[in-house]
């Protein structure tokens, strides 16, 4: 169990991890580097809320070719 100041220091330590992450990472992206991000990070988000058995249970991950060749084929599409 946290204490009072323990708590305090987390809150502390994550809003400083979490400026340190916009700053590092989304300071330096622009245009469709931001869009991809966004759209991955929203597809990793709704794949985390899946459950088991549900519609979204048929659902896999693409092999490492598959999402090379998909990253491939969005170079070519995505600009």
């Amino acid at each position: 169990m946290l204490t009072a100041a323990g708590r305090r220091m987390l809150e502390t330590s994550r809003v400083a991890y979490h400026e340190c992450l916009r700053r590092v990472v989304l300071d330096n992206l622009h245009g469709a580097d931001l869009t991809r991000l966004t759209v991955a990070l929203q597809a990793m988000g709704s794949r985390a809320t899946d459950r088991p058995g549900g519609a979204s249970a048929a659902r896999r991950w693409p092999t490492p070719r598959e999402a090379q060749r998909a990253m491939a084929l969005d170079s070519w599409t995505s600009e």
